[in-house]
């Protein structure tokens, strides 16, 4: 369903041609491989594949080697499955190599992730998901408090913005 979602957003924008997939290695990244290409095939068939490739999970400390990769094969956008430190580490190295290229990810509007991907993720990342929940608005409890907040009803696409914009 994740994937799907992705799907959508990569079936309105025109623009990509090709697309870079980057995941970590273990099982959800094969997986999110694995189906980005399913999707592909049958939702953007004119779409190239321009890599595929996983790296260890939580032991990267500089994408600049799979940032040169990526520019070099000439994918205008990556889809990964990355989350926490490594999805903040891939899309700063990308800021800061002057790669322009969009960055289509479940994880990029999770907790935390905003202030983890600062201004690297400015119009960078892009999330999507369907919740396939259709109940109204409720009342969640909060961490910190133990009050009661309106929930925020989820929007379908988030595109990165400056938390002061």
């Amino acid at each position: 369903m994740r994937m799907d979602a992705l799907a959508d957003a990569l079936e309105d924008d025109r623009a990509v041609k090709k697309v870079y997939l980057l995941n970590q290695d273990y099982s959800f990244g094969h997986d999110v491989s694995r189906e980005a290409q399913r999707a592909l095939r049958a939702r953007r068939p004119d779409i190239a594949i321009a890599g595929d490739e996983f790296h260890p999970i939580g032991r990267v400390k500089d994408f600049a080697p799979y940032i040169a990769k990526i520019r070099a094969s000439g994918a205008d956008a990556v889809i990964t499955g990355n989350w926490g430190n490594d999805l903040a580490l891939l899309v700063k190295a990308a800021r800061e190599q002057g790669l322009d290229t969009k960055f289509y990810t479940f994880y990029g509007n999770s907790l935390g992730a905003s202030a983890a991907l600062g201004d690297a993720g400015v119009k960078r990342v892009i999330s999507r998901w369907r919740t396939g929940i259709r109940t109204p608005p409720a009342r969640l409890p909060t961490r910190i408090t133990g009050r009661s907040a309106p929930a925020i009803p989820l929007r379908r696409t988030t595109i990165w913005w400056r938390a002061c914009h």
